[in-house]
Order: C-alpha cells, then structure tokens, then sequence
C-alpha cells in the first residue's frame, strides 16, 4: 500500500474512532443521566436503590472513558494535521472540560450521595435528607447546562465553525 494510502486510512480510522467513542460516551452518560434523575424525583426509594447501584457503576466505568475519546481526539487533529490552536478545537476544548468537570465533580457525586442516601432512608418513604438531595435546584440545572455542553461539544466537532 501506498504511504497516502495508509496516511488516508489513519486518518479516517482515526476519526471514526474518536466519533463512534464520543457517541457512546454521549450515550452511556447523559441518557441514562437524565432516566436516574426522573427516577430519583419519584422518591421511589426502591427504585432508587436499584437504579443508583448502576448509576454509580457506570459513572465510574464511562466518565474516566470521557478521557479516551479526548486523546483519541488530539490524535485525530495530529493525523489529519489540524493545528491543535484553531479556534473549534480551543472551543471544544473549554466544552470537553466543563462537562467534566460538571460530570466529576457535580453528577458522579450527586448519583453516589443519592444512592447512600437511599440506602439509608426507610424503605416506605424517604428521608428528609434524601428527599432534600433529590429535589437539589443544582441538580436540575447542571443537567441541562450538560445537555447544552454536549450539543455545543457535537456542534463544534461537525460544523467547526471557527
């Protein structure tokens, strides 16, 4: 094989893997994100205690794998020879690092406190405390500021419009 021929194709497996990584990432984080919110405000404290265990175990399995799909990212950008400064990728880097830090630092905890919190209340009805974490104003707004994040993080990555 010619050396363009496999420049191409690196380029191209490059960027397939960074898109397909980041779609699932998307997925397994702020889909099923939104699902345990809705399940938490039904103070089903149950539901909740079933629900979270997984909430928490994913969280820790795809919020680290938010890492990958970023370095999978700057070695699309190297292979493709996009400068790493212009100005899509800068925005998409402020984007990438608010979600995480939100994700991290915001949602990955708020799910763990729920679920210890769960598996303290009594099983006919909430605690105080539980009840209080659920209903939590921060919550409801940092996973809209996310979905808000992401979609500029998708749009920034197709239509790189700086």
């Amino acid at each position: 094989m010619a050396s363009g021929n496999v420049s191409r194709m690196t380029s191209a497996i490059s960027v397939a893997l960074h898109s397909l990584l980041g779609i699932f990432v998307f997925g397994a984080l702020q889909l099923p994100g939104l699902f345990f919110a809705r399940i938490a405000k039904s103070e089903n404290v149950g539901a909740i205690r079933s629900v979270f265990s997984v909430a928490v175990a994913r969280a820790r399995v795809f919020g680290p794998m938010t890492l990958l799909v970023a370095l999978v990212g700057f070695w699309a950008a190297y292979v493709r020879g996009i400068p790493l400064s212009a100005g899509w990728l800068i925005a998409s880097y402020v984007t990438f690092a608010l979600l995480f830090v939100i994700g991290v630092g915001f949602h990955a905890r708020w799910e763990a406190k729920i679920l210890a919190l769960a598996q303290a209340s009594p099983l006919d009805a909430p605690s105080a405390e539980l009840k209080a974490a659920i209903h939590s104003p921060l919550e409801s707004v940092l996973h809209w500021v996310s979905i808000v994040l992401w979609i500029a993080l998708f749009y920034f990555m197709i239509a790189k419009p700086f």
